[in-house]
Parts: structure tokens; C-alpha cells; sequence
């Protein structure tokens, strides 16, 4: 999957953002909690580059989730812990990426359970 000619991810991964800050700042962030912490405390470099990932991967996503059909989108696992940064970036790149497509986007209601709910599914669907 691309997003502006390049693999998303390198653009939509914590190594993508935590690069981004880091060149961008002259730091050496080693997590992806410690940016949103500062996008949190007004860091407007941190903001800008963690939205901006999630911006593009909405714009990636987004004719797979046309195609799909799907009614809602729902986000889990850790990234949701910052769902406070996400939503907001993620609801402007499926905005923009001007599918036509009609979806609600949803936090997780148990995103730390999430990733393993999905795979017991998967797994219970081959049988």
C-alpha cells in the first residue's frame, strides 16, 4: 500500500513518525507514547507530524474501506489510548480522500483486547 509514492510505512508507522521528530528536532525519541505526550503538551511539531501520519493513512485506507463497504471503522489496540490525537486526524484524511463512502469512525470499546479479538475470529472462521 502507498500514499504519495511511497510505501505507507514509511510514513504511517511509529519508526516513520519517531524518524519525522527526530530529524525534525535534532532528539532521539524512542517511543511513540513520549511524541504524543508532547503533541499533548503543545508541541506543535509532534502534532503536526502525528496527525499527518495518521492523515495519510486515513487517505490509503480509505478506497479499500469504500470497496469493502464497511459502516463503521473502529479502532483499536494502543493507538487508541491516543484516540484523542487520532480521531480527529484520521476523520480529516478519510474527509479528504473524497471516496464518497459513508462511515462512522469508532474508538474500541476494550482497544487492549482488540488485536487478539480480531485474530480469535479470524482463526475461528478457517476452521
Amino acid at each position: 500500500m502507498t500514499i504519495d509514492g511511497r510505501p505507507l510505512e514509511q510514513t504511517a508507522s511509529s519508526r516513520a513518525v519517531l524518524a519525522a521528530y527526530n530529524r525534525a528536532c535534532g532528539v532521539d525519541l524512542t517511543s511513540v507514547s513520549a511524541l504524543t505526550e508532547r503533541a499533548r503538551g503543545g508541541d506543535r511539531t509532534a502534532l503536526d507530524i502525528f496527525q499527518g501520519a495518521w492523515r495519510a493513512a486515513a487517505r490509503a485506507l480509505t478506497p479499500y474501506i469504500a470497496a469493502f463497504g464497511a459502516e463503521v471503522v473502529v479502532v483499536g489496540g494502543s493507538i487508541a489510548g491516543s484516540w484523542d490525537l487520532v480521531e480527529p486526524a484520521l476523520g480529516d484524511g478519510f474527509a479528504s480522500a473524497s471516496s464518497g463512502a459513508s462511515f462512522e469512525l469508532r474508538r474500541s470499546e476494550d482497544p487492549d483486547q482488540s488485536a487478539l479479538l480480531g485474530a480469535a475470529l479470524v482463526a475461528s472462521q478457517a476452521e
